[in-house]
């Protein structure tokens, strides 16, 4: 009976469903958190960059923060980057926009694990 639980956890381990968001709503995503949005799986990769002014510093430039992406479908994965403030990736007739990462900046940086990212994807305008 032991050996029924052990099989049967396991085998429900692997179906693990992706979460799921909406089409032009933001949705919040970890570092290596896969997110299905429409036909794609969005994933961040890892943080390129993060020259943003530290809180409570009076910083010359306002930095920003670069992160790598994969955009993936059953034909096809895509890989590119966003930065905030500014750019969108656009992908496999998507646009992924950066729109906001925490923590906020201080002195010392973040853990890789501890950034959060919001993205809105939206479909492409054809």
């Amino acid at each position: 009976m032991r050996e029924t639980v052990v099989g049967l956890s396991l085998l429900f381990v692997g179906c693990v469903p992706k979460p799921v968001a909406t089409l032009d709503q933001p949705f919040a995503l970890g570092i290596g958190e896969p997110m299905r949005v429409d036909a794609l799986t969005v994933t961040i990769g890892e943080v390129l960059e993060d020259s943003r002014c530290p809180t409570h510093a009076q910083c010359v430039w306002e930095g920003r923060t670069r992160l790598a992406l994969t955009v993936s479908t059953r034909q096809q994965t895509t890989e590119g980057e966003v930065a905030l403030p500014g750019d969108a990736f656009t992908t496999q007739g998507y646009v992924v926009h950066l729109t906001d990462v925490a923590p906020a900046p201080s002195v010392e940086p973040p853990a890789p694990h501890a950034y959060r990212a919001t993205l809105v994807v939206r479909q492409a305008d054809k």
